[in-house]
């Protein structure tokens, strides 16, 4: 007999359909994948070891001891005894293709990192190199969202983790991992911590490497090569944040690699908030563009005061043989209160920004290097260079006639302080700039020193404040007031940046300065330049914030 409020069917019939239809429902929906041996085994048993999980996962299919279910898959740990426990791997995982998401934290005591500064992750989970095995963990096209956290990863004869982009992999995070070590030891991979490369276009792009809570920080140190390197033109959009990259796990001493980070003909990355240290801290090369490097301790453990630097070079912007060119438009530090990097402790510059001297058009050009802490390196501060063979160490390079000359960020003019005085409650400095003869603007700022550099130029250990958008044909000679109080026998040094679109570029620093004790009577008169009468004539005021600036038009 039909009812006659659900038609030709009786309600029991459809109450078994929406019960089969839940059950169904139930089974399309992610599982939580439950990893529960030490040993690295491919065999049909109870078990579930970490190399069945990541191929059921994969495939959305029950595997051996493994569950299933389908989308994005979690894989957890429950391996008998207190660990840590290190699966030896004697051959290569299978590559993960599909959305997985691999927490080591839920191994039982386990815990992840909760310091704000350096970290107490307590690793129960990692995987090694027990044979000829290139890589430990590789991504790569269909593995879009996926995460790895949690793992202690060493030993391998490539690198830790892998992202490979060609086909597009795109939303990866690693977070909360030791790639490299223990914590205390040595036990790097033979090239880098982490690799993410491209041959195609997209390649690997918007990823996290780290992120911004304590238990996001990555402890990435010890591999032979780097701790994390970006290679070719297919990767973009790479966050690297709130690491400790080639050091112990307190931040606090070098672990060393090569290079903290390199970025190999790769742009359009932000590197914020690592404590990096390394025979060279950040490298980059090629067609390395429009990279966003701020907040960093570059050389200065996660204390503030370790030393941590090697022997190389803070930050490096190397033009290749190749003819491809320099790193361009890239942002060293900022104009925003914390944007600055601190950048010291390094054998040889702070900065070097590089030509390439055989192909000489190979510029690293229109770099900008604002608001940064860059002292106690053994070079210079900021160094810019024709030195190709050696890569290193051109010494200071003099101002020329309307600032006419090319390579490396233009050989942008530094400023020439005149004078130095402070009140014990604010600083006055006054200064010239010989600039390009067309209207230009520049950015020029102030540093503060208790010694000057060897070469008589710069470094600017502490930064003072920056004045922006100065507009002026020709030669400038200003006073810059209102700047905090510096202490009289310390030292001056300034910087100039031009603005121009597309073509902002940093100089290196100016020579040293000491700072004279004296009464300002208000705002200092504003520098006159010795100039003709027609240029005298033609002389303009421009007001700048807490001082005065004068211009003129070259005659």
């Amino acid at each position: 007999m039909k009812n006659a409020r659900l038609g030709a069917y009786p309600r029991r019939f459809l109450t078994s359909v929406l019960i089969a239809a839940a059950v169904l429902a139930g089974s399309a929906t992610a599982a939580t994948i439950t990893v529960n041996l030490a040993t690295d085994e491919d065999a049909n048993n109870a078990d579930c070891s970490l190399r069945e999980a990541i191929y059921a996962a994969n495939n959305d299919v029950p595997y051996n001891g493994c569950v299933t279910g389908s989308g994005a898959d979690t894989i957890a740990f429950a391996i008998p005894g207190a660990g840590p426990h290190i699966i030896g791997l004697n051959a290569a995982l299978p590559d993960i293709s599909a959305e997985i998401h691999i927490d080591g934290y839920t191994q039982s005591g386990a815990a992840a990192n909760a310091l704000a500064s350096g970290t107490d992750a307590d690793i129960r989970v990692g995987i090694a190199n027990g044979g000829a095995v290139n890589y430990g963990l590789t991504l790569v096209a269909g593995a879009d969202g996926s995460s790895i956290r949690g793992l202690r990863i060493t030993g391998f004869s490539n690198s830790g983790i892998l992202l490979f982009g060609d086909g597009g992999l795109s939303g990866i995070t690693i977070a909360g991992n030791f790639i490299g070590t223990d914590g205390t030891n040595d036990l790097g991979n033979s090239n880098h911590g982490v690799f993410v490369m491209a041959t195609t276009v997209p390649g690997v792009t918007n990823s996290l490497i780290g992120g911004p809570l304590p238990a996001d920080r990555n402890l990435i140190a010890g591999n032979n090569q780097n701790g994390i390197l970006i290679g070719n033109s297919g990767t973009s959009g790479i966050t690297i944040q709130n690491n400790l990259i080639g050091t112990t796990a307190d931040g606090n001493s070098p672990l060393s690699q090569n290079s903290g980070i390199w970025l190999s003909g790769s742009g359009s990355h932000t590197v914020t908030g690592n404590v990096i240290g390394g025979n060279n801290g950040v490298y980059l090369s090629g067609v390395s563009d429009d990279n966003l490097l701020t907040a960093n301790s570059i050389g200065v453990g996660a204390d503030g005061v370790s030393d941590i630097g090697g022997t190389g070079n803070g930050v490096v912007l190397f033009a290749t043989f190749s003819g491809g060119g320099g790193p361009q438009d890239n942002m060293i530090g900022g104009t925003g209160a914390n944007d600055g990097n601190v950048i010291a402790n390094w054998g040889q510059d702070g900065v070097h920004i590089n030509r390439n001297d055989i192909l000489l058009a190979s510029f690293s050009r229109y770099n900008q290097i604002l608001g940064n802490r860059i002292y106690g390196n053994g070079g210079l501060g900021i160094e810019l260079t024709d030195d190709q063979a050696s890569g290193f160490g051109g010494g200071v390079s003099l101002n020329d006639l309307d600032d006419a000359d090319v390579g490396p960020n233009g050989y942008q003019n530094f400023p020439v302080i005149t004078s130095a005085v402070t009140d014990g409650a604010n600083t006055a400095v006054s200064f010239t700039l010989d600039g390009e003869p067309s209207n230009m603007q520049y950015r020029v700022e102030f540093f503060s020193n208790a010694s000057c550099d060897a070469s008589g130029h710069g470094e600017g250990e502490v930064f003072l404040d920056g004045r922006d958008r100065i507009t002026f044909d020709g030669d400038l000679a200003a006073t810059s007031t209102g700047l905090p109080a510096t202490t009289p026998g310390h030292f001056i040094t300034m910087t100039a940046t031009k603005y121009d679109i597309g073509t902002n570029e940093t100089s290196e620093f100016s020579a040293c300065v000491p700072v004279t004790f004296g009464a300002l009577n208000g705002e200092p008169p504003v520098a006159t330049p010795v100039m003709s009468l027609p240029a005298l004539a033609a002389t303009a005021l421009l007001l700048g914030l807490g001082g005065g600036l004068a211009r003129r038009r070259r005659s």
